[in-house]
């Protein structure tokens, strides 16, 4: 234990309970970071809550009833890497108005620690609400190894993860992590290399019609032969391109699944530098101005058997997968689910004029993606 951990636990000042809340993904979607400003915005844009990002309907009747413990100390540790736009959200949630903020990038013990010398409280009086447990992005298990209470939230806060901290916390539990139902102190892992792709992509792949990912760089040189999760992103890419080749649905995510999920696996084949743009579009399902200069083969794609919330992350990063979704039971279940529906009676749009009037069409004329 560092000496500033150590004059932190002793300051112990306050006896009662501590309640700290991470904010993307636990109290609202989408995370900041994935944020952009507007085309044509002006200088200082700022997101705005309700519109851009919105509190989570779970995380919204918690904050009421954490509103209702006055005797409550409730502080918010973000690692924002954008933290004006977070602390303007955050000023439009009137039931935090009073809490200690401490949002910007960093380890969160980093934050921890500064909010415990700020309370004048001790670690053990603390509970952490976070969704991200473990791993290079996780929060949860190294709040724990500091004596706090951790609660991991994978779905986001919301009253069953809240009542489970409180509950933990009256019985005396210090320093460990709450796990949700079926989480994964309780169940296997395999260790899976991640990545996370924007939609229409990452249901386009996990469909079996993107067969081509195109970068600028060899991202996925190092993992050919191994399968990689795939996360679908918060973000669209401005490109309907697709519709050129494909049918409607063909970009359709399975029942159940939204953005923030890990969704499925796919197998990565060779990387090589792309020798024609026209032949690589169809398979990148993306027109020739979008294609990058690299092509990574991707094959026998699969969606897991059930929705994975998973936080955001930038490249490709190691992930604990739950065994049960990768396993060949879980296999066997994503093909008895089948294909998406697809209309197969939809034509892809008829092909005229060069590719960079029909990209036009397609994002201005009607059927545009949104």
């Amino acid at each position: 234990m560092s000496e500033l951990t150590a004059a932190v636990e002793r300051l112990s000042t306050s006896d009662g309970l501590v309640v700290v809340l991470d904010l993307d993904a636990t109290v609202w979607l989408p995370e900041v970071y994935t944020l952009r400003a507007p085309r044509g915005a002006a200088d200082g844009w700022t997101p705005t809550l309700g519109t851009d990002v919105r509190v989570l309907p779970g995380a919204a009747a918690v904050l009421k009833l954490l509103a209702a413990r006055p005797d409550t100390q409730v502080a918010v540790a973000s690692r924002s890497a954008k933290p004006e736009w977070s602390k303007a959200l955050l000023a439009k949630v009137p039931d935090l108005a009073a809490a200690a903020v401490h949002i910007y990038p960093g380890d969160k013990r980093t934050h921890l620690r500064r909010i415990a010398k700020g309370l004048g409280c001790a670690f053990s009086r603390m509970v952490l609400f976070d969704d991200a447990r473990d791993g290079k992005h996780g929060n949860c298990v190294a709040a724990a190894a500091l004596g706090v209470l951790a609660v991991h939230c994978p779905q986001g806060l919301n009253e069953e993860r809240w009542r489970a901290g409180l509950a933990a916390f009256e019985k005396g539990v210090r320093g460990k992590v709450i796990d949700a139902p079926g989480g994964p102190s309780s169940k296997p892992t395999v260790t899976l290399p991640a990545v996370s792709l924007a939609m229409p992509f990452a249901a386009l792949l996990l469909n079996g019609f993107k067969t081509l990912e195109t970068r600028n760089n060899e991202l996925f040189a190092p993992y050919e032969g191994r399968r990689v999760v795939v996360r679908v992103g918060m973000k669209d890419w401005d490109n309907a391109s697709w519709k050129l080749w494909h049918p409607a649905g063909a970009a359709d995510l399975r029942p159940g699944f939204r953005r923030g999920d890990a969704a499925g696996v796919v197998d990565v084949g060779e990387t090589r530098r792309l020798a024609s743009f026209d032949d690589a579009a169809p398979r990148a399902c993306a027109c020739v101005e979008d294609c990058g200069t690299f092509g990574t083969v991707v094959s026998n794609a699969r969606w897991f058997p059930r929705p994975w919330r998973v936080r955001g992350f930038p490249g490709v990063v190691d992930l604990a997968v739950p065994a049960d979704l990768v396993g060949g039971a879980a296999a066997a279940a994503a093909r008895a689910a089948g294909p998406p529906a697809i209309d197969a009676a939809a034509a892809p749009a008829k092909k005229t004029g060069n590719r960079r009037q029909r990209r036009t069409r397609l994002q201005s004329g009607p059927g545009a993606a949104a």
